[in-house]
């Protein structure tokens, strides 16, 4: 309805599509903005602490409450999902509260150590298969494309700024 107003326009997309200037601003777009939105934490919310989390288990969780805030949103997320395993729990609410992070639930895998299974993405679509949200940001390539041929929900893999549907 706006092609009028435009001087100039190149082609009109059609949902669903995220534009990077409103991605942090508008949940999910203007065609989606009540629905549910499930994010990854470590490559989306923050740099990736995940590195060599398997060779020293008490370094990582040093490193925790400094990750380096990359994606925070405006908006309240309705699902936060990581990898973390539930031991950094505390670490890692202190941290999305710090960095204003806001969310209704925090998802993260019941394992004992971090250093146990590193099925990621398995988790992950366990996960988002029993909660069906409407869209996933994921920061890895791979898990994105495990996710979307999984669960056919749309998933933004921040990684390479590509929206799978």
């Amino acid at each position: 309805e706006a092609r009028g107003l435009a001087d100039l326009y190149h082609e009109i997309v059609s949902p669903p599509r995220i534009f990077e200037w409103n991605l942090l601003h508008r949940k999910l777009g203007s065609h989606m903005e009540h629905g549910r939105l499930a994010v990854d934490l470590d490559g989306v919310l923050c740099a990736n602490t995940l590195d060599g989390a398997d060779e020293d288990e008490a370094a990582y969780l040093d490193r925790l409450p400094s990750a380096r805030p990359f994606l925070v949103p405006a908006f309240e997320i309705d699902y936060v999902i990581t990898d973390r395993p539930e031991q950094c729990r505390p670490q890692t609410e202190a941290w999305l509260s710090e960095n204003g992070v806001r969310y209704k639930e925090l998802i993260m895998r019941d394992l004992p150590k971090k250093s146990g299974n590193r099925e990621f993405a398995r988790h992950k679509i366990d996960c988002l298969l029993r909660l069906k949200p409407d869209m996933v940001w994921e920061g890895n390539w791979d898990q994105a494309e495990s996710i979307w041929r999984e669960t056919r929900i749309p998933t933004l893999c921040i990684d390479r700024m590509t929206l799978l549907t």
